[in-house]
């Protein structure tokens, strides 16, 4: 690959986390996962339509997951919501059923979940 090429495709990943900084939240590890994963900002943009939709304009923050050797495993999209333990998760179970299930292979790389805020 040229150094053109490298540049171009640099700017390119530049150019979509910075996209996805205004609206989300995210963790200098998150936004180094996405730099190689640069595919899932599509879906994260179609995600965030449908968590408003049941979380309102409740934050959202990209961080990443561990496994049990400490290695980066998948992205972990945070709804920091203000509702209820109870009402919040009958909001995720809404989304599940409505968005997320259907989506379950493009958001393979991609955890979805509420923190009480």
């Amino acid at each position: 690959m040229s150094i053109t090429a490298l540049s171009q495709r640099t700017l390119n990943h530049l150019e979509i986390i910075q996209s996805l900084r205004s609206l989300f939240s995210i963790s200098a590890n998150a936004e180094e996962f996405l730099y190689t994963h640069s595919e899932l900002a599509d879906i994260l943009k179609e995600a965030k339509k449908h968590i408003e939709t049941h979380f309102g304009n409740s934050k959202l923050a990209l961080d990443v997951l561990r496994n049990e050797t400490g290695e980066v495993s998948q992205l972990f999209l945070k709804i920091l919501t203000p509702f209820s333990v109870e009402e919040s998760n009958q909001r995720l179970q809404a989304l599940d059923e409505e968005w997320t299930l259907d989506n379950a292979l493009e958001l393979d790389n991609i955890i979805i979940d509420v923190v009480y805020h």
